[in-house]
């Protein structure tokens, strides 16, 4: 999990590629969710794989939780 953290921090973190001034606890926050929400929805076929997938997942939730 910590790998797939500083995957998404190198993304949207302070000075990542498209810096949005993520912090190291809305991407553990919103991970955990989007784990959650497939562990809710198991009929989907997507799993989390920490890929780019979930990287953008994670980040649009992240983005929901700002508002």
């Amino acid at each position: 999990m910590k790998e797939f953290v500083d995957y998404v921090m190198d993304f949207y973190g302070e000075c990542g590629i498209y810096d949005m001034k993520a912090t190291r606890e809305e991407v553990w926050q919103a991970t955990c969710i989007r784990i959650k929400r497939n562990a809710d929805m198991p009929t989907n076929g997507i799993s989390f794989e920490g890929d780019s997938l979930d990287r953008e997942a994670v980040r649009d939730i992240i983005l929901e939780l700002r508002g």
